[in-house]
């Protein structure tokens, strides 16, 4: 915010974009002190915005409250390219059926361990479907899920193939029985970008 000050004293006009809660909301007690002054500022000096893009109709609410009245909010989902998605790749022989998770692994965002566990219980039911965990995350907590996973005896069924190119990634979307999602009933995917379009729930129980 310091950076713009310049631009505020000639009346230059600003929007900002922002599509989730403040760190403080979805981190609370783990914010550090600076995370937390920083954020502050940003949030008091909205009304210096002459608009914001945001994701979802609570982050409008939630935010459009710190605006000044003139400025003008714009709601964007997430933009796909549907060209990319609608031509037809051909399936891997060596794959079979599977399902698909693509995102981020850590900070429990989506959820994977609770996908992982989901998994495991529908595995001893049908015997025919993998699941692809697409992505990665810090050493430690990728080491942790794949303890999970070992634990359970799914190293046959859970297959993680870490960061993919994104040439490489359509087509295993594409051809995925299912996309899946277990993501945390949280304030972060509360307000966060509604970005999983095709998923099943699984919860264990």
């Amino acid at each position: 915010y310091y950076l713009l000050i310049p631009f505020f004293k000639n009346k230059l006009r600003f929007v900002i974009e922002l599509n989730e809660f403040p760190i403080s909301i979805i981190k609370q007690d783990r914010i550090s002190l600076k995370e937390n002054k920083i954020e502050k500022l940003l949030i008091n000096r909205l009304y210096s915005f002459n608009g914001l893009i945001t994701c979802s109709n609570t982050l409008s609410a939630y935010y459009g409250k710190y605006l000044n009245k003139n400025a003008k909010i714009l709601i964007s989902p997430l933009i796909v390219d549907i060209e990319k998605f609608s031509r037809k790749y051909d399936k891997c022989k060596q794959a079979g059926d599977y399902f698909a998770y693509c995102g981020r692994l850590g900070n429990n965002k989506d959820g994977v361990p609770i996908l992982i566990d989901s998994f495991a219980l529908f595995a001893k039911v049908v015997d025919s479907i993998k699941l692809y965990i697409i992505g990665n995350a810090d050493e430690k907590v990728e080491n942790d899920l794949k303890a999970r996973v070992n634990s359970l005896k799914m190293n046959d069924r859970i297959i993680f193939t870490g960061a993919l190119s994104h040439a490489q990634l359509i087509p295993i979307l594409q051809n995925a029985q299912l996309l899946l999602l277990a993501r945390p009933n949280n304030k972060q995917s509360e307000g966060g970008i509604p970005s999983k379009s095709k998923f099943l729930w699984l919860s264990p129980g």
